[in-house]
């Protein structure tokens, strides 16, 4: 694996950012030209049923290196045996787990009360098979700081599998069109990464670092089991208690909800992991960087979470049609957890990378509960109030996170939250500023999109000149602006009011 100083670490890490996203924005226009063209040829049952099958496949991606790949990650230096012996560990434990999916489909085809869903696991299974072979290679592009590597690989196998996807979609207008694009993505992004990773795996031999790589990865796996329960306990409850319709509907919101989360957190995310395990040796370094991680998803995330709170039912129906009018309250309910996600997302990051997998464990005990719970509980109202029980779980393991997480280590619970707070008026804006655009939208008799339009423009420049009105956020959003690519334009606004003050 590649060494790096430390100025080398943080010179690639504020580029690592900026080459995601500018893959990443082909993937946004790709996913978005997906969720509205695909879903207008297929119907609710047919996301419903694929969702029934993805859902299975994810969780059971947690078991195919029991964690240890983290474990791996969070350490400075790594040797060629590690990760060799990861290799065949993950191959391993792909073929059976692969074998104990198959047998048990039927089971699951049970419990959804869903007779098609045992096809579609059977043939989901090739891709994950090929997922599982390819992990290895996949983290090395990742502690090697290799980001654009990485979002070539993701984009290409999005665009790839959309196109294949769409033209399934028209010609059998049916579930399979869904299950073969995602095989086809999975295997093109595998594909392009065991070609750019340039490694090949030597032979199996225990490292000497078996046992401590081990106890990690059980607490690492236990974190991942109850957080994948937590973030899907929504789907769960739906797909069991509702009919396949309801479980699209909902899926389709949360396809849009996870935009800004795949496309604006995530190439944080994949950046932050292994910079801050080579920065573990520089506590106030390792500080900043966290701080500033903390502050740029907020305010990058945080008012647009704010602004689809009052956006979400003109924007459902403007982009899928009147048929899935109903996703528009669920997509507003989960939005509203965007506007604290930046301050518990990375989190995991923090303690993975200070060696602290037992807390991880324990957060991830706390979120099961409080998330599934509001998930369970809520599924017996209605949809909606499925999607608003995971919001509001959410929220209250704000404050139990962040003070375990800073109650030791370099990052206090204090620095969390005054990075945190730097995005609140941004959002308050926003949040008001789309309520005053769709209600302007509606004064005026615009449709569905003129409204979501009205809601969404008045939102974003509310959320710029409330963000304007505080030393604070003004700095964090210069800040998030240059992370993401803007240093031409911050430096061409600071001389600007550099000569304003000057006059």
């Amino acid at each position: 694996m590649k060494a790096y100083s430390q100025e080398e670490v943080l010179r690639r890490y504020s580029s690592g950012p900026i080459l995601l996203l500018l893959r990443r924005v082909f993937a946004v226009i790709v996913t978005f030209a997906s969720t509205i063209t695909i879903a207008r040829l297929l119907t609710p049952r047919d996301y419903g049923l694929a969702a029934m099958s993805i859902v299975i496949m994810s969780f059971m991606q947690i078991f195919r290196d029991f964690g240890m790949s983290n474990a791996l990650m969070r350490k400075g230096a790594i040797d060629t045996r590690e990760v060799s012996f990861m290799f065949w560990f993950n191959v391993a434990a792909t073929i059976v787990i692969a074998a104990v999916i198959a047998i048990a489909s039927p089971a699951f085809a049970l419990f959804y009360r869903e007779p098609a869903v045992v096809d579609i696991i059977l043939v989901s299974l090739i891709g994950f098979i090929i997922e599982g072979v390819c992990l290895q290679h996949a983290a090395i592009l990742k502690r090697d700081l290799r980001f654009g590597v990485i979002a070539t690989a993701e984009t290409a196998g999005i665009a790839i599998g959309f196109v294949t996807g769409l033209t399934l979609a028209y010609y059998l207008r049916n579930v399979w069109a869904i299950v073969i694009m995602g095989l086809v993505q999975s295997a093109v992004t595998s594909l392009i990464m065991v070609l750019k990773a340039d490694w090949h795996p030597g032979r199996y031999k225990k490292p000497d670092s078996l046992k401590e790589l081990i106890v990690f990865g059980a607490n690492a796996s236990a974190f991942s089991i109850l957080n994948f329960f937590s973030r899907n306990a929504s789907t769960f409850a739906i797909g069991h208690f509702m009919a396949p319709a309801s479980l699209g509907l909902f899926n389709r919101a949360f396809a849009l909800y996870q935009m800004p989360l795949n496309n604006l957190i995530q190439p944080l995310a994949q950046a932050a992991l292994p910079v801050m395990a080579r920065l573990r040796s520089s506590p106030d370094i390792y500080r900043t960087t966290y701080c500033k991680l903390v502050r740029t998803i907020c305010c990058a995330v945080g008012p647009a979470g704010a602004i689809l709170i009052f956006a979400s039912n003109p924007l459902i129906i403007a982009l899928l049609g009147q048929k899935w009018a109903e996703a528009g309250p669920v997509l507003a309910a989960l939005s509203a957890s965007l506007i604290i996600y930046g301050l518990v997302w990375p989190i995991g990051d923090l303690l993975i990378t200070q060696n602290r997998s037992h807390e991880l464990r324990t957060a991830g005990i706390y979120d099961f509960v409080l998330r599934v719970g509001g998930a369970t509980i809520g599924a017996y109202f209605g949809l909606f109030w499925a999607a608003a029980g995971v919001t509001i779980g959410l929220l209250a393991t704000v404050p139990i996170r962040v003070w375990q997480s800073g109650r030791t280590g370099p990052v206090s619970a204090g620095d969390q939250y005054r990075a945190f707070a730097s995005s609140v008026p941004l959002s308050a804006s926003g949040l008001g500023g789309s309520y005053l655009g769709l209600m302007a939208g509606n004064a005026l008799g615009y449709a569905a999109g003129g409204q979501a339009l009205s809601s969404l423009i008045c939102g974003m420049v509310l959320t710029i000149a409330g963000g304007c009105l505080f030393s604070s956020s003004r700095a964090a959003m210069i800040e998030t602006i240059s992370t993401f690519g803007g240093k031409r334009f911050v430096s061409l606004a600071n001389k600007i009011t550099t000569r304003e003050i000057k006059a």
